[in-house]
């Protein structure tokens, strides 16, 4: 079944928005059709699960493993999203950087997509192909986490089970900043339920750049960062040494029911306000950082009402200030990784951030890099992530290819580490906004570019064994990828499921070969190739 295709003038005139009120029960019975097509209760690998599993076309999908005790405790899944239309190079290194990490097969969002969900007639395509998948959750999904990137420019460093982890660390940290921010009070009532919220990747510029707008004055200054973060220019003229304060949309993680909210009021703002004459009326970031705009200019109002007194951020003489009511009606739960986390943008990062051996003792690697300007500077060590060793650790664990060491430290000391020596994080997800020939010099830089054929082939094992992401509960629940592997795609076939954007109406397996066979001299190294 296919999607309507976007209407010319899309809610630009009055005859606009009557086609769209006539195409809402067409819209409706469309989605309870992907919802039964796509979905259904059932089990996987003897996991308990009464939320979507991909592959309900596919019978081998179904069979349970032969590991089929069910676990004692809370179980959840992670639903991981790629956003492509068409396979490139960069697409098929975010893949195999994806399943050597075992993340599970992602659904492409928009995968060849037809109409209204066609990435290369609209880039709010993305935007559709996202909400219809949430839409179709059932409430039991609600607790889940969903992971969303950009498939053109992103390569991911470190797996499932550190972002999971760190996303909840990274929760506790915001909730304690609103609390800070509007007291205990305040924040249960238009920032609550708190812990539920989106991360998103920090910008180091409002794009598109209007300070007049509230996503773009409105917004937190960045936390734990001071005005010599990145030295003495720092927040000057110069847009490298500017605070991380805005939000990107390449990188998306947060609970499945406030994802679906949210991609919900984005699809709402882009239908009250597209303007074919705005010259970003198809850039999914803008009407997302407008909603965030919406919600802080909320929250300062809730302030203000409060205490006149009190302090906020402040924009320009002329700068918009919605007149929103207090309450939690703009409360959408976006927060930025201003510390990057989860998430490493690349624009204006390029001083800070490198790929670089941890072989030090205590797997550390001295910065000699006087980032602040200090007179009394001394090098100092930057060490290896701990949860970064140990997720690679249970991978080494269970892949057979004696190139990579006869331990695990070996492997570690003597790979290289995508690391931002001004937050001393070790990033899971490296996202190159700006000059993409990063991705290329990156790449092959990465800890499991040398052995990725022997690492894809051990995570279909470990998936299709049933394992979990992590031994040890992350939040309470043990965590699993929300779609399985085709039980009758072959041992390396670390494929992935198209989103039914093309007019199929259902998830369909595609093989990694049909995608990325032309591609796999960038992908391997040659050694592996042969």
């Amino acid at each position: 079944m296919e999607l309507p295709r976007p209407l010319p003038s899309l809610l630009s005139s009055a005859q606009a928005r009557g086609l769209l009120l006539l195409s809402i029960p067409a819209v409706l019975f469309l989605l309870a059709t992907l919802s039964h097509r796509l979905y259904s209760d059932g089990t996987w690998d003897g996991v308990p699960y009464k939320r979507p599993l991909a592959g309900f076309n596919n019978k081998g999908c179904t069979e349970s493993s032969p590991n089929s005790s069910a676990p004692s405790q809370a179980t959840s899944r992670f639903h991981f999203m790629i956003a492509a239309s068409k396979p490139n190079k960069h697409f098929c290194r975010a893949l195999v950087s994806s399943t050597v990490n075992r993340y599970g097969p992602p659904v492409i969002a928009g995968w060849h997509g037809e109409g209204a969900l066609d990435a290369a007639e609209t880039h709010l395509a993305k935007v559709r192909a996202v909400s219809y998948y949430l839409d179709n959750l059932p409430p039991a999904a609600d607790d889940d986490l969903i992971l969303l990137l950009d498939g053109y420019d992103v390569q991911l460093q470190l797996g499932p089970d550190v972002l999971i982890d760190r996303y909840y660390q990274a929760a506790a940290l915001e909730d304690e900043r609103i609390i800070q921010q509007l007291g205990p009070t305040l924040a249960d009532k238009v920032a609550g339920p708190l812990g539920r919220h989106i991360f998103f990747g920090a910008d180091k510029i409002c794009w598109p750049v209007d300070f007049t707008r509230p996503a773009c004055w409105a917004v937190p200054e960045v936390p734990n960062m001071d005005s010599l973060a990145f030295g003495p220019k720092t927040d000057g003229d110069e847009a490298p040494y500017f605070r991380p304060r805005w939000l990107n949309s390449g990188t998306i993680m947060g609970p499945v029911r406030e994802a679906r909210a949210f991609f919900r009021s984005t699809l709402d703002m882009i239908n009250a306000t597209w303007d074919a004459e705005f010259p970003f009326h198809e850039s999914d970031q803008y009407y997302m950082a407008e909603l965030w705009g919406l919600q802080e200019t909320e929250r300062i109002n809730a302030q203000l009402h409060a205490d006149p007194d009190a302090t906020h951020p402040r924009g320009p003489d002329d700068a918009k200030w919605p007149t929103v009511s207090v309450g939690g009606k703009h409360n959408h739960h976006v927060a930025v990784d201003y510390s990057s986390t989860l998430f490493q943008t690349w624009a204006g990062y390029e001083e800070f951030v490198d790929w670089r051996p941890f072989a030090e003792p205590g797997f550390g690697r001295t910065i000699h890099q006087n980032v602040r300007g200090d007179a009394n500077f001394r090098p100092w060590v930057l060490r290896l992530a701990g949860d970064a060793m140990a997720a690679i650790d249970r991978i080494f664990r269970s892949t057979d290819d004696p190139s990579m060491g006869v331990t695990s430290d070996e492997l570690l000391a003597r790979s290289e580490f995508g690391s931002n020596v001004v937050t001393r994080t070790i990033m899971p997800v490296y996202h190159c906004t700006g000059a993409k020939d990063a991705l290329d010099a990156f790449y092959p830089r990465m800890w499991f570019y040398h052995h990725a054929q022997a690492l894809l082939r051990s995570a279909i094992r470990h998936f299709r064994a049933g394992h979990a992401f992590a031994p040890r509960p992350v939040n309470g629940r043990t965590w699993y990828p929300a779609h399985p592997y085709p039980r009758d795609a072959a041992p390396d076939d670390g494929g992935a499921w198209a989103d039914g954007s093309d007019g199929s109406g259902g998830l369909s397996w595609v093989d990694f070969g049909s995608m990325c066979k032309e591609h796999e001299a960038d992908v391997f190294s040659m050694e592996m190739l042969g």
